[in-house]
């Protein structure tokens, strides 16, 4: 028999605002993403359809052995594929306005985690 680690803080926070934002929305999973993760922005709209739903499977299995860690994962793989579409949209039309000016104009403007 395996002992599954219990969560660490950071992965129990997500999916606590997680799920507070998608109640909040009448469970519109895109808007409780967009609402909590700024930078799913970055994402095409068919890539936010997919990580709303695999987003909301996970939901689905709350309480079973490491689900934390899964859904803190999954979120952590998206968030390099919007990073990964945003650097690939600055090699193209070069840095939007905003992250020019995140890079000295003026620093106000939030970064990526």
């Amino acid at each position: 028999m395996t002992t599954d680690a219990p969560p660490d803080d950071a992965a129990l926070e997500l999916g606590g605002r997680l799920l507070t934002a998608y109640v909040a929305s009448k469970r519109d999973m895109a808007a409780a993403l967009r609402n909590v993760l700024p930078w799913v922005a970055h994402l095409p709209g068919e890539d936010l359809r997919d990580m709303a739903v695999e987003v909301e499977r996970l939901f689905a299995e709350l309480g079973r052995p490491d689900y934390f860690g899964r859904l803190a994962r999954a979120v952590r793989a998206w968030q390099a594929t919007a990073e990964q579409t945003r650097l690939q949209l600055d090699a193209r039309e070069g840095p939007s306005p905003m992250l020019r000016r995140s890079h000295g104009e003026n620093s106000a403007v939030e970064h990526l985690p």
